[in-house]
């Protein structure tokens, strides 16, 4: 193999990994092909490319699953991957209510 089928190869490669997961289950249309996907499982980072059936079936970019051909606007814009839940609660924010009695005071 020569340096143009080492390079071809390579941006072949890179072109299947500019997805990143997010770390849940979700499928990313491709801009490159309306056959393709990108599934993504939770826990994970890495996707998997996957195809729908290229001769009646087409990934639909607004509902994010394979279906007919005739159902499918391959130059839809997509909606936008779910947000990773927070890993922790955010901080309880001090009391601000008044004592509910008043202070005592030293006698002497």
């Amino acid at each position: 193999m020569d340096i143009r089928g080492f390079l071809v190869i390579a941006a072949i490669l890179a072109c299947g990994s500019a997805y990143d997961c997010n770390g849940s289950t979700y499928d990313y249309p491709r801009s490159d092909s309306c056959w393709k996907y990108q599934h993504c499982t939770a826990g994970t980072t890495k996707p998997q490319e996957r195809w729908c059936f290229p001769l009646l079936r087409r990934f639909s970019r607004t509902d994010l699953r394979c279906e007919w051909f005739w159902e499918v606007d391959c130059t839809a814009q997509p909606p936008p991957p779910p947000t990773p839940a927070p890993t922790q609660p955010p901080p309880t924010p001090p009391s601000t209510a008044a004592p509910t009695r008043p202070p005592t005071t030293a006698t002497t």
